[in-house]
């Protein structure tokens, strides 16, 4: 949801194709959707994590459940996170956010809601390309070959063996680099496939020590054009897309 949000709103491009790009446009409250998309530097999108959600559809309540909570966001809560964010001076855009917090609240859940809307049958479409994903980093841990995924996390990522860098840490939520030690002593590191661009990336603390990565999966760009996922022979073997 967050790179949807960024790439229909004006932010850091997420490799939408464009045909969906202008639907979930087409889709969107259009009162809401220039509120936010005010929000929007040129070069980089100061859109708080607190503001977009994940959207596990799978969750208890829902997707619904995770817009009320964004709805339900105290003045305080988003006035806290806007001081969090910067360690100087707010830029002129976002004294606008800590002012008016519950407005900015209200329209990120209703701008989401139509992107959730718009979106879903295309993640129902993507099942397969992200079953696949899964299947695949499950056989590089089981046969300690992790390092052949991180290395293959699409553009902007670079695995250099022991460190994942991430080429604009402007787009990602939680800094630049993420060091991979599993472990009860080490950080946690939890791949997450994307679903929403070919360009999709992101970062951030879900936890103690534990970070989450979210990146295109291999095939996604077929997927979204209605092409099915193909089985490849090797599960470690990044298929089309």
């Amino acid at each position: 949801m967050r790179s949807l949000f960024s790439d229909v709103l004006g932010g850091q491009p997420q490799g939408v194709p464009p045909r969906v790009r202008q639907m979930i446009r087409a889709a969107l409250p259009p009162g809401a959707a220039r509120l936010l998309r005010s929000l929007f530097a040129a070069s980089h999108s100061p859109i708080p994590c607190f503001l977009t959600s994940a959207m596990d559809p799978f969750a208890e309540g829902g997707v619904e459940a995770q817009l009320e909570r964004i709805r339900d966001l105290s003045s305080d809560a988003v006035q806290h996170q806007v001081a969090e964010h910067f360690t100087g001076q707010p830029t002129a855009v976002w004294h606008r956010l800590f002012r008016h917090p519950r407005v900015f609240a209200a329209a990120s859940a209703s701008v989401q809601e139509a992107i959730w809307r718009a979106y879903e049958p295309l993640w129902r479409r993507t099942a397969a390309v992200r079953a696949r994903e899964v299947e695949r980093i499950g056989t590089a841990l089981v046969t300690r070959q992790l390092p052949l995924v991180l290395a293959d996390l699409g553009p902007g990522s670079r695995f250099d063996g022991s460190t994942l860098h991430f080429e604009e840490a402007r787009r990602l939520h939680g800094g630049s680099v993420t060091r991979p030690r599993p472990g009860p002593d080490g950080n946690v590191l939890v791949l997450a496939p994307l679903s929403s661009g070919t360009r999709a990336l992101a970062s951030c603390n879900v936890g103690a020590g534990s970070v989450r990565v979210g990146y295109p999966p291999a095939g996604l760009a077929s997927a979204l054009e209605g092409a099915d996922a193909p089985g490849p022979a090797d599960a470690l073997v990044a298929g089309p897309g």
